[in-house]
């Protein structure tokens, strides 16, 4: 046999052994209920609260922060329940590290017909129902955490307040 035959015989080897510990990772780690998609998004989307969330007068955090680096998307799966509430609000706050003190507001663009403007600080359910609503965040790959707040424009005599939350982040 040649050495060439032989090299061969082995990187073959080489690439079965290593997709055998391969898959053997994966089944040891994977859970059945999570999938990623081709652009990268958890199917389903990670849990960011597991318990209501009264909505306030003032910005309050909606679960804990949110690792996004690397990604160019963030999906948030909101449930309202408006109660006697108005004007339910979501904003999306940049970290530029876990734990950090400093937040800065992701604004939201729009397209002029000569520029794009950054305005409005906070996505706004201004149609006062229980509902449950997708909102897409554009991070452009440049954010490394985000921490999602909410509040009510008016608070009712029954709080408003978010029943479920759930985010995928992707490419």
């Amino acid at each position: 046999m040649k050495k060439s035959s032989i090299r061969v015989i082995v990187c073959w080897v080489c690439v079965a052994v290593l997709a055998a510990a391969l898959v053997i990772s994966i089944e040891m780690n994977a859970s059945p209920a999570v999938t990623l998609t081709a652009n990268g998004y958890r199917i389903p989307p990670t849990t960011l609260i597991s318990s209501a969330q009264d909505l306030t007068a003032g910005w309050v955090d909606l679960g804990s922060e949110i690792m996004v680096d690397g990604n160019n998307y963030l999906a948030l799966w909101i449930n309202l329940d408006i109660n006697a509430s108005a004007n339910a609000r979501v904003r999306v706050l940049v970290k530029t590290e876990y734990g950090g003190t400093d937040e800065f507001v992701m604004p939201i663009k729009t397209v002029g017909s000569s520029d794009i403007k950054v305005e409005g600080e906070h996505y706004e359910f201004n149609v006062d129902a229980d509902q449950k609503m997708v909102i897409s965040v554009d991070l452009d790959n440049l954010i490394p955490w985000v921490q999602v707040q909410v509040q009510a424009g008016t608070v009712g005599g029954t709080a408003g307040q978010i029943d479920g939350a759930w985010y995928s982040a992707g490419k």
